[in-house]
């Protein structure tokens, strides 16, 4: 670049934030006028309305509703300019960060557009930046100089990109910018990735690759797959992708049509920062847990996830471990999904003989009327509600034998206050009672109970593809629902028998669903969400190989063929990963058994370190002591990850008075910088700038079944990962 080129890039910041300035005076002139308005209608309010009385009359509830309303406008006005002066704000800091100068097909000159977290456009309709969602905004990401083109409402778009700069302007002053027609990684991405961790998680709309902006951008179908290894940008992806699905049907969609299912609420924390520095509202966010716990009978003890990580990472080796080992991996996989469905298809199409209505000697519907209602009339309907369409019949026509009851006691037939009047009253009120218990009793729709069946039913077809193992499961699982237990392998079962027998209100305000760490799902949890959430679009993101439950996971994506309808699924791979220095990726892909992924970014640093200890003591007190020293080199984040929250329980009291350290060992806190203790299942989706992995004695990452979850502990490190062992020889 010549200097007069940098002259007229310094001209153009410095138009672009006059420009912006301008517009945040004018916002803030505004809010100070809408402030001022509001203060005055609420003086009319109490001075010419005042307190609502008895003796104010209709007309005054008029008057009161008006102020409510212009109330209601003047603080959607205020949120408006709000969202718009925080905008600005951004932007007078780092207005953009790239530029592409494209040529369309047929035209002689090439168009210069900048690109920024959000629009800016002058007075006189000019775009001086360009949001990073608009649709020319993609050829930053997917093209390098030369033939490019990109999609928008009119149509592909086609011409050549003659030009691809970035920036780097901090605190409204262009620090440097410079011409590439090489990937984005070449340059500033090194420079992001080699930064310190600083708390929870940003936004990565400077250096998207191009096969993240293709996931984020895709609207090829409803459903979107994406997969990719530790440190691909999955997350990122999917809260990238979240925002450009506001932006690009912000006609009609907002924030509340969306939801983000993520692994815990430790995880929802440390991306809660994204949307809104990408200037969006707070999306919703849930846990698959937290959906289901509302659904669930309150009667039960029900075992969280982390309840049962916590059991999975117990002594095993005994039989009843071995047994319900056997029984998760059974009710996650698809033989009992098929039996569930099976069984609940039945019950729908099953007919069903009720006896007749009586009352006081009277047939108020026959035997052979209910059973056509049920099982002709009705037929349409699923079997809940099926269930209270009969109930609902039922109701009616005792309610109307006893208004008949009651018209012959206010007929003056018997005197009120005579023995024959109370008599017959409590007579009519006796058998309506006694009615009313029968008729629940037929039309009871009870989700355990009929799981109960259903499992029962499994027990007693030994024989028929049933094998013992399952004979022996079935028996437990009747056993723990007896003592009013429902463990967590039995939940999304239960709910999903539930809902496929219509005892599912569809979530008709969503219109996206994004499910992180998918792969930890299994098939039927999917459905379940099908049946929840309806015509939603759904967006899976995951890696089979961070499956850190070995008995309750989806297996692998290409399982999920059939969940969805033909034709409405897009799948997209991300294959490169861009977390860890290549040393750490490497130590922690030689873990798997087979290579599933394929570049890394080309940023180096130490290799992983294994410490052996000869004791316990020594190897704790030199673990307090590294994560002192990482804080003083400069890290921003350390994380002590251990296998189970006991043991990460026990690294926090022997840290007590040596290291300010935050304790994560319930999934529900809050993220934190500086050093943190989690087990190894909690720190699925979270990163930090050195990962410290405590290997008890004993009782460690030993068993095969924990390959993948010891895998996900070593691929949160960013910049150095070391592992701490007690073993023969010294620390090395």
């Amino acid at each position: 670049m010549d200097e007069r080129e940098l002259a007229q890039e310094t001209e153009w910041i410095a138009r672009v934030l006059g420009e912006a300035r301008r517009q945040y005076d004018e916002c803030a002139g505004a809010n100070e006028r809408l402030e001022a308005e509001a203060r005055e209608t609420n003086r009319e309010l109490w001075e010419e309305v005042g307190p609502l009385g008895a003796g104010g009359g209709l007309e005054q509830i008029a008057d009161f509703m008006g102020y409510i309303d212009a109330m209601k406008r003047q603080g959607r006005s205020h949120a408006a300019l709000r969202g718009q002066r925080t905008k600005l704000e951004r932007m007078l800091l780092s207005p953009y960060f790239g530029r592409v100068d494209f040529r369309k097909n047929g035209e002689d000159e090439a168009r210069p557009a900048y690109i920024g977290l959000a629009n800016l456009v002058d007075a006189d309709y000019r775009a001086l930046v360009c949001d990073w969602r608009a649709p020319v905004a993609s050829l930053f990401y997917d093209y390098e100089t030369g033939p490019a083109a990109y999609d928008c409402p009119r149509g592909r778009i086609e011409g050549e990109l003659t030009l691809k700069r970035q920036y780097r302007i901090r605190g409204g002053r262009l620090e440097y910018c410079f011409d590439s027609s090489l990937k984005i990684d070449d340059e500033i991405l090194q420079q992001l990735l080699g930064r310190s961790a600083e708390g929870r998680m940003k936004a990565i709309v400077t250096s998207i690759q191009r096969e993240q902006n293709r996931a984020i951008r895709d609207e090829r179908g409803p459903n979107l797959i994406v997969c990719g290894p530790a440190g691909s940008g999955k997350t990122s992806v999917a809260l990238h992708r979240a925002a450009y699905l506001l932006y690009r049907h912000r006609d009609r969609l907002s924030a509340q049509n969306i939801l983000i299912l993520s692994p815990n609420r430790v995880f929802a924390d440390y991306i809660s920062d994204v949307l809104p520095e990408l200037g969006e509202e707070d999306i919703p966010q849930a846990t698959f847990a937290e959906r289901m716990r509302p659904l669930l009978p309150r009667a039960y003890k029900k075992e969280d996830y982390a309840g049962l990580m916590e059991y999975l990472l117990g002594p095993g080796g005994h039989t009843a471990y071995a047994r319900r080992t056997r029984g998760i991996r059974f009710k996650s996989s698809a033989r009992f999904l098929a039996l569930l469905e099976m069984y609940a298809a039945e019950l729908s199409g099953a007919e069903r003989s009720f006896a007749a209505l009586e009352l006081g000697g009277e047939t108020l519907a026959s035997a052979s009327e209910l059973s056509r209602l049920y099982n002709r009339e009705y037929r349409a309907f699923p079997l809940k509600k099926r269930l209270g369409k009969l109930r609902a019949r039922c109701l009616f026509l005792l309610e109307n034998w006893e208004q008949g009851r009651a018209r012959i006691l206010a007929s003056g037939k018997y005197p009120p206050g005579s023995d024959a009047y109370r008599s017959l009253a409590c007579a009519v009120k006796r058998e309506v009672h006694s009615a009313r218990a029968r008729v629940e009793v037929w039309t009871a729709f009870d989700p355990v109970a009929l799981y109960r069946d259903f499992i029962s039913g499994l027990a007693g077809r030994q024989g028929e593809g049933i094998s013992g193992d399952v004979a022996d499961i079935c028996a437990d699982t009747l056993e723990n629902l007896g003592a009013k237990q429902l463990f967590y392998e039995d939940q999304a079962p239960l709910l999903y028998l539930a809902a496929l027998l219509g005892d599912a209100e569809k979530d008709a305000q969503t219109k996206f669903v994004l499910v992180d760490e998918a792969q930890d799902y299994t098939i039927l949890q999917i459905k379940l969400l099908r049946l929840w959430f309806g015509g939603a679009g759904v967006t899976l993101l995951g890696d089979p190989d961070q499956a850190i439950n070995p008995y309750m996971n989806l297996g692998g994506f290409d399982a999920l063929e059939g969940v969805f309808p033909p034709g409405e699924t897009q799948r997209v791979e991300l294959d490169k990963s861009y977390r860890s220095t290549a040393e750490i990726a490497a130590f922690a892909r030689a873990l798997l058994p087979e290579k599933r992924w394929g570049e890394l970014a080309g940023r180096h640093g130490q290799a992983p370190a294994t410490l052996y200890f000869p004791d316990e003591a020594l190897l704790r007190r030199t673990l307090a002591a590294d994560a002192a020293v990482c804080l003083a080199q400069g890290y921003r984040s350390v994380g002590i990850i251990a296998r189970a929250k006991h043991q990460a329980a026990e690294i926090c009291r022997s840290l007590k008075g040596k290291l300010d350290a935050k304790a994560i060992l319930c999934g529900d806190e809050e993220f934190a910088s500086g050093v943190v203790v989690i087990p190894a299942y909690l720190a699925k989706g979270l990163e930090f700038d050195v990962v410290l992995l405590y290997d008890a004695p004993g009782e460690g990452f030993r068993r095969e079944q924990e390959r993948l979850l010891f895998y996900t502990a070593c691929t949160r490190a960013l910049h150095e990962l070391r592992l701490y062992r007690v073993g023969d020889g010294a620390p090395q």
